[in-house]
This record gives C-alpha cells, sequence and structure tokens, in this order.
C-alpha cells in the first residue's frame, strides 16, 4: 500500500488514509472516499480491491468526524448509483429496506415509468439508524427486481 501511495501520489487525499485503514484495520471497503477527489478516491479503490481480492463497492460510506480519533466509525450518508432496466411500461418500487423488511427510505413509490434503463444516484443520512445489513431494493410491477446489500 505504501508502495503505491509513493507511486501515484494520492497521498493528499483522504482516499489514502482510508484506503490504508482498509488494509490494515480491516475497515469496510466502502469507507474508501475523498468528496473532493474523486479520481484518487477510484484509484485507491481499485487498488485496495485488487490487493485483497474484493469486488469494487457499488456504494460508499460517509462518517462522521471525531477530534478524539481518526476514524469514528459512526457512519453518517450513504451513496451511490444504481442501474436498473425496466422491459414494459411498469410501476416501479424503489426503498430501503431494514433486515425486518420494513421501509426506512423510499426513493420511488409506486411510479409509473417507460420501458429503458434508468440510473438512480442516491444518498440518505444513516446516523440515526442501528449498525447492520440493510436492502436497497427495486420492484417492478410488484416483483422484486434487484436488490444490492448495504452494511454499514
Amino acid at each position: 500500500m505504501a508502495k503505491f501511495i509513493d507511486e501515484k501520489k494520492p497521498h493528499k487525499s483522504q482516499a489514502a488514509q482510508s484506503g490504508v485503514w482498509v488494509v490494515s484495520d480491516g475497515n469496510p471497503m466502502e469507507s474508501i472516499y475523498d468528496y473532493s477527489d474523486t479520481v484518487a478516491t477510484r484509484l485507491v479503490t481499485e487498488y485496495v480491491c485488487k490487493l485483497l481480492n474484493k469486488p469494487m463497492p457499488n456504494y460508499r460510506i460517509r462518517y462522521a468526524a471525531d477530534s478524539l480519533s481518526a476514524f469514528s466509525n459512526q457512519p453518517t450518508h450513504i451513496e451511490g448509483k444504481l442501474t436498473y432496466y425496466v422491459p414494459n411500461t411498469s410501476v416501479v418500487t424503489i426503498a430501503i429496506y431494514d433486515k425486518n423488511g420494513k421501509v426506512v427510505k423510499w426513493f420511488m413509490k409506486e411510479q409509473p415509468v417507460n420501458p429503458g434503463e434508468y440510473n438512480l444516484g442516491y444518498e440518505f443520512n444513516v446516523s440515526t439508524l442501528p449498525h447492520g445489513k440493510y436492502y436497497l431494493r427495486v420492484r417492478v410491477d410488484g416483483a422484486l427486481k434487484k436488490e444490492v446489500e448495504l452494511q454499514f
């Protein structure tokens, strides 16, 4: 990791420090992020994924600042992009569910949509939710078409 940082020079980015913590402390891959430097975020994430033989994350976790430690482990937001396809004119629902199937955030509730590919950029405040697994689900005409597991 040190050699990569020395060669690629993302050392001015928070993403580099986050990448080190993923490797050294087992922090989530989704925690590699620098809000002001998306190039460094991508480079560091790709390198750490390859190094640890892990897939690229499909969302990011932002954490609260902590004046007493370098890493608070208190997630405040998740954000990502979701691509989904609707083959026919349909009714679409997109929401985040907790482990018990309860909706914690609606993005789209029973909206009619035309056929096509759609991209949903999302950001969600998670600071009041307990740590754990959640599920971002796309339902088309009531049937589950896509699910992304989120853990924070």
